[in-house]
């Protein structure tokens, strides 16, 4: 009679692999095992944790944050000096970045709110690039966004902050000394070390399974000198998620809520100007007013005293193909009631998941211009500009925001937003100059005309965002030019006055959920004993090779979240040879290709139950 041996794998009960990938883990048994001669070894049964794949899984409580920059629209003309334009004549100054006051002009492209930060020698740099270089001859480099902890500019006190960037993929072959990447920011220094350094992920040496690491001796980075440079005002959302596996949907609704709060916790709100107590405390809508106080006033004090040095606000032009960017200045607007002031970022933020689509989505990030209806309400839509703008296209919206880092990057990566959602702000070694406008002594004072005679210098942003990537508008279809009235058959003017829509155009992630991200029809599991079986490949194609293959699971068979065999793809070994004790065995889930599937494809509840047949012993 055989004598048959059950061992158990089962992931939530081993020792974790430092990568932190789940299908790769290590078991530690609590008996020792003797493999003889005659022993035959097989996988009697499979359960692979897809669940993962129509959940986010928080093991342990997060704060999820994200940084939110501003911006608006410019589709007003410079004779309209009403309140209605932000950029009205009498508050800002317009510049084309090559000097002097001019007069502006719509030319319907999104204005970034920023500040104008003075540097020297010893405190800002412009980080150019760094060299990813590979920790082995892998034949292809994957992409992987990372983190670099770095200086904040113009601080004493050594303040760190973060930026998030993307590794491309690239082949060995081509670059075995490592690919040189495009960084562009501007970082500090402190104690004379700019002491740039990669973030590790969630306390675990992440690259050292991603097939490179950036070279931090290898960084390139250019003086600032005393230049004055741009950065954009961004404010950070914090929401906390408690540990939980949530279903898409539910998760959306809990990042929603968090982003729609009128007043975020620790706020203040009222409606005393002169107090800086305004009626909204939210990093995506505030008014221009406001964010003038939370940067350059902090608070109910008075604004410093004119010079200048002093930081101003900025709204700086997305780049069009490297150009110097135009810029409007706020050097102090003065404005004493709600009344006199403009709102700026979003009325609404929302995270959806679409049913039929299977995917998150920002679908709404961004405030519409409102237009009248014939009931005398005002209801979301677009206008189409005045005729003095540079390009006769709707606009889709009044304003907005866009993020510019999302954290932690593993909770979004499992959302399916990456780097790439990004709003990107690239730093110029190429000066621009502008007229810094007025200046304003105190709350509700008088106005001080500062007008440097040459103009202000600058090292400005080049700042791109993209509708539908990483900002969102309302959604300008044809149907928009069909007026329903007897007229219908003749095509609309353009409407000045406004074109009721309520459609968007979202932010769509790139995770499909309840569905895996590679199109092979099968796992392999890996046992790690190397028994002398091999698997072999195609010439040239991935390393597919492995004399410790233990089972093919195909996915043709799931219930209940769970990807099952019952040991019919399983490679039968019978042991010949010298005996052999078994007292640890790892485990390794890979795809068909022989790469690793993401903790969005298997989650970490795995089970493998291996058996050990002994045979009778013959009389």
């Amino acid at each position: 009679m055989n004598k048959s041996t059950i061992i158990k794998l089962r992931e939530i009960e081993a020792d974790r692999e430092a990568n932190n990938l789940n299908g790769n883990y290590t078991i530690k048994m609590s008996q020792n095992v003797l493999l003889e001669e005659g022993d035959q070894v097989s996988v009697k049964s499979v359960f692979l944790d897809t669940r993962a794949e129509t959940v986010v899984s928080v093991p342990e409580p997060i704060t999820v944050e994200m940084d939110v920059a501003k911006y608006m629209w410019n589709y007003y003309a410079d004779s309209d000096d009403t309140v209605a334009n932000p950029f009205r004549p009498s508050q800002a100054v317009y510049s084309e970045g090559t000097g002097g006051e001019v007069a502006a002009i719509p030319d319907m492209r999104k204005y970034w709110c920023c500040r104008s930060t003075s540097a020297d020698s010893q405190n800002a740099f412009i980080l150019e690039s760094t060299v990813l270089v590979p920790i082995k001859a892998y034949k292809k480099v994957r992409k992987l966004p990372f983190q670099l902890s770095y200086y904040v500019p113009n601080r004493t006190d050594g303040l760190r902050t973060t930026v998030t960037l993307l590794c491309p993929g690239f082949e060995y072959k081509k670059f075995p000394n490592g690919q040189t990447l495009k960084i562009n920011i501007f970082v500090g220094s402190f104690n004379g070390q700019t002491d740039i350094k990669v973030v590790p992920f969630q306390g675990t040496n992440y690259f050292a399974n991603a097939n490179f690491m950036p070279d931090m001796s290898q960084n390139k980075v250019l003086s600032l000198l005393d230049d004055t440079f741009a950065e954009l005002i961004t404010q950070t959302v914090s929401i906390p998620i408690p540990a939980s596996n949530y279903q898409p949907s539910e998760l959306a609704q809990i990042l929603t809520d968090g982003m729609s709060l009128l007043d975020q916790p620790g706020g203040n709100i009222g409606n005393d100007y002169t107090a800086a107590l305004y009626p909204v405390n939210s990093p995506f809508l505030t008014s221009t007013q406001q964010l003038y106080d939370l940067d350059i006033r902090q608070g109910a004090e008075n604004y410093p005293p004119p010079a200048e040095t002093n930081e101003t606000l900025l709204w700086l032009a997305e780049a069009e193909n490297g150009a110097v960017p135009s810029v409007f200045s706020q050097w102090g607007r003065g404005i004493t009631t709600p009344a006199d002031d403009n709102l700026v970022g979003t009325n609404n933020a929302s995270l959806n998941f679409d049913p039929v689509l299977n995917k998150m989505n920002f679908d709404i990030i961004h405030m519409p211009v409102f237009v009248p209806t014939t009931g005398g309400a005002y209801v979301p839509g677009i206008v189409y500009p005045p005729a003095a703008a540079t390009k006769q296209e709707p606009v889709v919206a009044y304003s907005g925001v866009g993020f510019t880092d999302l954290r932690p990057t593993t909770f979004w990566d499992s959302l399916g937003f990456t780097q790439r959602n990004h709003v990107s702000a690239v730093a110029s070694p190429t000066k621009m100059i502008y007229n810094a406008g007025s200046y304003i002594t105190s709350p509700g004072g008088v106005k001080t005309a500062l007008v440097p005679t040459a103009g202000r210098e600058i090292l400005p942003l080049l700042i791109s965002s993209t509708e539908g990537v990483n900002v969102t508008a309302q959604y300008a279809g044809m149907d928009l030019v069909v007026e329903k009235k007897a007229t219908w058959r003749n095509p609309a003017t353009p409407n000045t006055t406004g074109i009721i829509t309520d459609k968007t155009i979202p932010i769509i992630a790139d995770r499909q959920f309840d569905t895996s991200s590679t199109d092979d029809g099968f796992y392999l599991v890996n046992i790690g004993i190397k028994f002398p079986q091999t698997m072999i490949g195609a010439q040239g194609a991935s390393e597919t090779g492995s004399n410790t293959l233990q089972s093919i699971v195909g996915k043709y068979f799931t219930q209940n979240n769970f990807l099952q065999d019952s040991g019919s793809g399983s490679i039968t070994y019978t042991h010949v040879g010298e005996p052999q004790l078994i007292n640890e065995l790892s485990v390794r889930v890979t795809n068909g290709d022989g790469t690793q599937p993401t903790n969005t494809d298997i989650g970490d509840n795995n089970s493998i139950f291996l058996e050990i047949i002994k045979p009778a012993l013959q009389n």
